[in-house]
């Protein structure tokens, strides 16, 4: 089913009709995925030009694409690792998310370019007059409100740190904003604490007003989690303050991130970030967060992905 979203933009659902096709032989294989490609092409009414490859599960041998179709493999998860390699040498141009991924491309095909996560541009008005200098932060009365904005079920999560944060810290609201089952570890670690208020999943359109609400945001993720955050764009946004073990894809800038490097020292930083929440939320840095957002927006990401397509052409 092809469904029109926006202007020259459609989406198409379809089913897969080949079940475990990895496991036959290439030239099966290949003959398969092109009669699929067809089907897709007469579905959407036209021929393909460019094809863009985020996934390598199932069409990660792109040479069975038409030699006049540019094929661009597009990685952004570290743990999307069923047959990166196949994928990065058969397409004409490879792109990973951050520098970890870039370099475990990078064994199997060079150059591998980079182009990080990107913000909708849906600024609040609040964010736009902070930037414009018209408004400041201030913080409203009582108590601070830290905001954590994921799926909350997330095995990435460090949730022994979570539960010790929300346990010590009986002072400061936490509030936790993502889908949630009441089986998870999270959930079931932070349930019972009064200053813990879990809203479930919201929709996209409506988190920037909810980071408006917020005093401080959270990001905590277990060591092995080496994929890039698309939510800090979404925090940086606000600029609201955020606190985060890692940044990893983003600069290493002290303005816009508070990085604590490791879960130890987490709490310890988050407290430093809470005692001076006015300095965290200066007008400078909630500026410089929300430029950064601003000069990070998908806009810009697809010019940068225009002019790479033109230089391999």
């Amino acid at each position: 089913m092809c469904k029109k979203v926006a202007e020259r933009l459609f989406i198409l659902d379809y089913k897969d009709p080949y079940k475990g096709l990895r496991f036959l032989p290439k030239l099966l294989r290949k003959a398969l995925t092109k009669r699929l490609y067809k089907k897709l092409e007469i579905s959407a009414r036209t021929d393909f030009d460019v094809v863009i490859l985020f996934e390598n599960s199932r069409f990660y041998d792109l040479d069975f694409l038409p030699s006049d179709v540019l094929s661009i493999y597009f990685q952004v998860d570290e743990d999307q690792n069923f047959h990166p390699g196949k994928a990065a040498k058969t397409a004409d141009l490879v792109i990973a998310i951050n520098h970890i991924i870039q370099d475990i491309l990078s064994v199997f095909r060079k150059p591998v370019h980079r182009i990080p996560h990107a913000f909708s541009g849906s600024f609040t008005q609040k964010a736009l007059n902070i930037l414009n200098g018209v408004e400041q932060y201030k913080k409203a009365e009582g108590r601070i409100k830290a905001y954590f904005i994921g799926n909350l079920d997330s095995h990435f999560i460090e949730v022994d740190l979570f539960a010790k944060l929300v346990s010590e810290k009986k002072d400061i609201d936490f509030v936790f904003i993502g889908p949630y089952s009441q089986q998870g570890k999270l959930y079931n670690s932070i349930k019972n604490q009064e200053n813990v208020y879990l809203h479930g999943k919201v929709p996209a359109s409506e988190i920037p007003q909810l980071l408006d609400e917020a005093d401080v945001l959270l990001l905590a993720y277990r060591e092995e989690f080496v994929s890039s955050s698309h939510k800090l764009m979404e925090y940086l946004a606000s600029g609201k303050a955020i606190v985060a073990i890692k940044a990893l894809g983003y600069p290493e800038d002290p303005d816009l991130f508070y990085c604590s490097g490791t879960a130890e020292n987490f709490i310890d930083l988050f407290s430093k970030v809470c005692a001076d929440i006015e300095e965290a939320n200066s007008p400078d840095k909630m500026k410089k967060r929300i430029q950064f957002a601003r000069d990070n927006t998908y806009e810009i990401r697809v010019k940068q992905l225009e002019e790479l397509i033109q230089s391999s052409q």
